[in-house]
């Protein structure tokens, strides 16, 4: 019984490394497809996108995505969907919130971001957001290979057919074309997650209740903090060079940025991240001998994935 169980570990853990690998090879495969049919300025642009999308779930979390990870681990059914659409309730109204003075700014700036593309991306956002908060409480609740098949589909499955397309139909070689590929595969991701509350009633524990999760909001300052600052000092050089330099350069340096993340995503998110629940209930078992040997597990397979 446990022979199987391992070689399920490790076939999950093959699955997840799989699709993090296939996610950062698309996305290199879309930064060169997107240097050569649509340019360096628009491969800027969607640098930028990109980078937004992965900062904004730090800026609009204010720390409180861990907390609510730990909180929901082994939370009844009911109570853990509760605090789930809670937190995705709050994301919403805070992306509708920032909507109007974003769109009015484009406006008043003489829209150096045509309003198709702005209201493109602000959909992105949005969807990313919200598909990346899922995707924690997911792996939260133990549903960690399907939180990773979610994140695929975001993250790595949608350049394929953008580019597929893209290749056979060279009309479709715009921005505007390449955003609508991101912005329909996330909202096949949400209408999957959205599925996932159908059966068994589950849609029935989905009322948000917003004030529990506020009272938390003073205890998870900290947290913000490492969240935001972490996610500042990996992008914020991006922002920075095409208001000084362009966004010709913007897209250069997206370029050989995609390079250097592969090895980290693969680590990160291909190991490490899918251990988070037994961490979690480790910890909480208060035995310091059970989370080293945790702890000692994930380093001996981290150095065996690496070599």
């Amino acid at each position: 019984l446990s022979g199987a169980i391992g070689s399920k570990r490790v076939l999950r853990q093959l699955a997840v490394i799989a699709m993090r690998g296939g996610s950062t090879v698309s996305k290199f495969l879309l930064a060169i497809y997107t240097a050569r049919y649509l340019g360096l300025a628009d491969l800027g642009i969607y640098g930028l996108l990109a980078s937004a999308a992965t900062m904004v779930p730090a800026v609009l979390g204010f720390g409180m995505t861990e907390w609510l990870m730990r909180k929901i681990v082994d939370l009844p059914r009911a109570e853990a969907l509760h605090l789930i659409a809670s937190r995705l309730s709050m994301i919403l109204l805070l992306h509708l919130i920032l909507w109007p003075p974003a769109f009015g700014l484009d406006i008043l700036l003489g829209e150096p971001l045509p309003l198709r593309i702005a209201a493109l991306s602000a959909a992105i956002l949005l969807l990313e957001n919200l598909g990346v908060e899922a995707a924690d409480m997911l792996i939260a609740r133990r549903r960690v290979l399907l939180a990773y098949w979610l994140t695929f589909l975001r993250t790595g499955f949608w350049p394929i057919p953008v580019m597929a397309i893209g290749l056979l139909y060279p009309e479709t070689r715009t921005l505007e074309s390449l955003l609508l590929g991101w912005l329909g595969m996330l909202i096949v991701s949400a209408l999957i997650v959205a599925a996932l509350a159908i059966p068994e009633g589950r849609w029935r524990h989905l009322r948000p209740r917003l004030v529990p999760l506020l009272r938390n909001l003073p205890g998870s300052f900290a947290l913000y903090v490492k969240d935001v600052s972490s996610m500042v000092s990996l992008f914020l050089d991006r922002f920075l060079i095409s208001v000084f330099v362009g966004l010709e350069l913007t897209g250069v340096y997206t370029l050989y940025w995609s390079i250097a993340n592969v090895a980290h995503s693969l680590t990160v998110y291909g190991l490490l991240q899918a251990q988070l629940p037994q961490m979690v209930a480790a910890a909480q078992t208060r035995d310091p001998g059970k989370f080293l040997a945790l702890e000692r597990h994930l380093q001996f397979e981290t150095v065996v994935w690496s070599l």
